[in-house]
């Protein structure tokens, strides 16, 4: 009788855990807030978000990410049940300007840039841009979507960006 009293707890115990890890998961994918909001790590690669590349336009400095040339890109994962994007990029212009973004729309070198929706600016330097993209008409290789940032300046001139924040949408 012992015995048997243990291995009820234990199955109850298990039940439990793989319940819990279902809900989890469950909540990670369909959040109740209908958005998930992804912040790139600058210079690291991370499960939803690449660091920004190629390598050779693209430098680290003081904790910033400082553009070159143009253009760089990243690439963003995501599942297909989100249709809209929000990104947002803090960012300095030193002889660089941010032009806009461009969103994959088909195999090769097929973009559609866009100008930013708003431009805010903090007053010490720094600007924030926000873009928004639909989802559904952007080209995606196993939930991989490939984003271009946009740049134009002389040669020596530079763009710091402090962060990319990418808020998806269902």
């Amino acid at each position: 009788m012992r015995k048997s009293v243990i291995i009820k707890i234990i199955r109850i115990f298990f039940a439990l855990v793989v319940t819990g890890g279902v809900l989890w998961l469950f909540n990670m994918n369909f959040p109740m807030s209908r958005q998930i909001e992804v912040n790139a790590v600058l210079g690291q690669d991370k499960p939803m978000i690449s660091r920004l590349g190629p390598d050779p336009r693209l430098k680290i400095e003081d904790d910033y990410q400082i553009i070159l040339e143009n253009p760089v890109y990243f690439d963003l994962r995501s599942l297909s049940w989100f249709t809209q994007s929000r990104i947002e990029i803090v960012y300095q212009e030193w002889g660089r300007k941010l032009v806009g973004m461009a969103g994959k729309v088909g195999a090769e070198w097929q973009y559609l840039e866009i100008k930013p929706l708003m431009i805010s600016d903090y007053g010490d330097g720094w600007q924030q841009a926000v873009f928004s993209f639909d989802m559904t008409k952007l080209y995606h290789e196993r939930n991989i979507r490939r984003f271009i940032i946009s740049t134009e300046g002389e040669t020596g001139s530079k763009l710091k960006i402090k962060s990319i924040k990418v808020i998806l949408l269902r």
